[in-house]
């Protein structure tokens, strides 16, 4: 039987070729006429071809295959080796020339020639030409003789593997990426050149000792990059690993690397290598950082610009109850009390939803969850927005379904949602125009639509509409009086309960419709607790306040106000000096400012609480700020209760009257 000639190697080909030259040229017995048969076999199936020229004679003889395999016509003439040259691709000839000659001068017995064939067409082949010198008993040539072997597949794969790699070496210094290869078993890492100049070091070759790339990761971060590859190492079912981590260069410079690796297992699961890349992240994590920074200053300015515009607020509403007071017969003052009372609100309102806002960005705003009912939350919105409504003559429905909807949510936000998206409605409405609320149950959601007669929202400017500070351009809608906050805290609003919120319009002048869908209470939920029977009432508190606020209009116009109220009051301004009022004026309540000279109001606090008469001494905090950070720090100081400016009046009497924080 014959070989599988195809899987023949060239030396084994070679080797028959030289059992072929052995058995003689001219007279061959059957056994030999057979192995040349075999031979030719073999040549075929490897699409390779015998040449040999006779160095005497200039002559050159080809098998057939060689023929088929240069494109030659056997009976056009005899060949020379002018003849071989000339079928050769013009730049490869002087190489194969110059080869020849070299293998001829040589004492070398075999040589080896690479050159491409063109053929009449315009076809190119590659060659691997193999051949053999034979010398006479002087050791003067004689013959050469040998193979052709068509490599052109062979070639052309090099060639795409080496522009793959290419490809490959240009992505990876596009990235600054460094490529490794771990042989886990025997703990050795290879890298290339990238990998090298990423830790600072000199390129090498060879294997690396791996833990030669840990000596470089940042002693902080080592424990953490190493349970990350133990983790890949124990799950059998991880292909994947990534990881940041920060290296120390050879020069001391500190870098921040992310890693991207995969695991190849063997049959069983166990990991035998890891390849993949590491790449410098480290303008990244300080464009991460730069960031994080400037959204702490925004936090930091917005909370001040809520302070400074709360202070001068506080003493403009204390006037306002002033002239509500000190005016009731006269329409002209009572109409400008009513006016102030209204701009201040809606002023403090703004700077509410914008600090709010803030802290659901930074996901500071916490949730007080509770069973209710979503009706009661669509009245009190609904009691909220009222006096937008009536004021710009608008009509309002409400429909509610039969069955009672349940949310698992906090009561005062779900209003401030409801109440934000009336107020929209109310403000973007031509007066006299109407707003339709209805509720619905659908599967197990809530549906809230807000549908108003409006001056309706373009499509392009829709998906936007919610963004902070976002604002229809003035020409595809009236200019907005707000600043572009309202909807951000109903998105963020929705968004904490586990919901959504959507806009829809059919253009201007259409009107607009805003759905919030809300996750409705399971029914297997457990009912909410039975109410408690109302305690006693805590006893009335006295008549006797202290104010304590470097700010003296904020001071002076609570104590007046109050002092109209039948209180007796005295006012502070530092709070070295509310310490010592409060043991000669023995007050019943104490309103204080936090931010005060010569002693702030945190420690004068914990000293007035150290006095035998401030332990059991109501004291109230009363700030510009209100962040939670804040009232953790009012509370930590001793404080009953933070109240943010401005403080109504209300409030106080409430307190003196019931004893109650409200």
């Amino acid at each position: 039987m014959h070989d599988d000639y195809d899987s023949l190697s060239r030396e084994e080909l070679l080797r028959r070729l030289r059992v072929a030259e052995a058995s003689g040229l001219e007279t061959r017995s059957e056994a030999q006429q057979e192995s040349d048969a075999h031979l030719h076999w073999c040549l075929r199936a490897a699409s390779a071809g015998t040449w040999d020229w006779d160095l005497r004679s200039g002559e050159v003889r080809w098998c057939p295959q060689n023929y088929r395999l240069y494109q030659v016509d056997p009976a056009s003439h005899p060949l020379a080796y002018a003849d071989w040259l000339a079928c050769l691709h013009p730049d490869d000839q002087e190489k194969a020339d110059q080869a020849v000659n070299e293998a001829l001068s040589g004492q070398a017995l075999e040589f080896e020639i690479e050159f491409r064939i063109v053929h009449p067409d315009g076809t190119v082949l590659w060659v691997l030409a193999p051949g053999r010198v034979i010398r006479d008993s002087t050791g003067e040539p004689r013959r050469l003789s040998g193979i052709n072997l068509d490599i052109t597949a062979r070639k052309e794969a090099e060639a795409r593997l080496q522009e793959s790699e290419q490809r490959l070496d240009l992505a990876l210094d596009s990235g600054q990426m460094g490529m490794w290869e771990w042989d886990v078993e025997a703990d050795w890492s290879v890298w290339n050149a990238r990998e090298y100049a990423l830790l600072g070091l000199p390129p090498a070759s060879g294997h690396e000792p791996t833990a030669r790339f840990f000596e470089h990761i940042h002693p902080e971060d080592r424990s953490g990059l190493e349970r990350s590859l133990s983790a890949v190492r124990q799950d059998p079912r991880a292909e994947h690993w990534s990881d940041t981590f920060r290296i120390v260069r050879a020069d001391g410079a500190i870098r921040w690397l992310a890693g991207v690796g995969r695991a190849l297992r063997d049959g069983d699961g166990r990991l035998k290598r890891m390849i993949g890349v590491n790449f410098d992240i480290t303008e990244r994590k300080r464009a991460e950082e730069a960031l994080r920074q400037a959204n702490r200053r925004k936090d930091d300015f917005l909370a001040t610009l809520g302070h400074e515009l709360r202070n001068p607020l506080a003493p403009i509403r204390n006037a306002c109850e002033l002239l509500k007071l000190k005016g009731p017969a006269d329409p002209a003052v009572q109409s400008a009390g009513d006016m102030i009372e209204r701009q201040v609100s809606h002023l403090v309102r703004l700077v509410d939803d914008l600090l709010e806002a803030s802290r659901i960005t930074r996901g500071k705003l916490a949730l007080r969850r509770e069973s209710l009912e979503l009706s009661s939350a669509i009245e009190q919105a609904v009691e909220l927005a009222r006096f937008a409504i009536d004021e710009a003559g608008h009509g309002l429905s409400v429909s509610l379904p039969a069955e009672p909807i349940r949310l698992e949510a906090d009561p005062v936000r779900l209003a401030q949602l409801f109440a934000n998206l009336l107020t929209n409605a109310c403000r973007y409405t031509p007066s006299g125009g109407r707003i339709r609320l209805a509720a619905t149950a659908e599967g197990s959601e809530a549906r809230v639509e807000v549908i108003d007669t409006g001056i309706g929202i373009p499509e392009a400017y829709l998906p936007h509409v919610f963004d902070m500070f976002y604002q229809v351009p003035a020409g595809a809608r009236q200019p907005s009086p707000g600043l572009g906050i309202g909807l951000s805290l109903v998105r963020g609003l929705a968004e904490l309960h586990g919901g959504r919120v959507s806009a829809q319009s059919a253009g201007p002048g259409a009107g607009t419709t805003f759905t919030v869908h809300l996750p409705m209470q399971s029914l297997d939920a457990a009912p909410p607790p039975p109410r408690k029977a109302a305690a006693e009432p805590p006893p009335r508190l006295g008549g006797r306040v202290l104010v304590a606020d470097d700010h003296v209009d904020v001071a002076d116009s609570l104590a007046l106000l109050l002092r109209l109220r039948g209180l007796e009051v005295e006012s502070v301004y530092d709070g070295q000096a509310a310490v010592a009022a409060v043991e000669r004026f023995r007050p019943d309540l104490v309103l204080m400012d936090v931010g005060m000279p010569r002693l702030d109001g945190l420690e004068a606090c914990r000293q007035i609480r150290a006095q035998p008469s401030g332990r059991g001494l109501r004291i109230v905090a009363i700030s510009g700020y209100g962040q939670d950070r804040d009232r953790q720090h009012t509370a930590e100081a001793g404080f009953d209760a933070h109240w943010v400016k401005p403080v109504a009046p209300s409030a106080v009497l409430e307190l003196l009257a019931t004893g109650r924080i409200c």
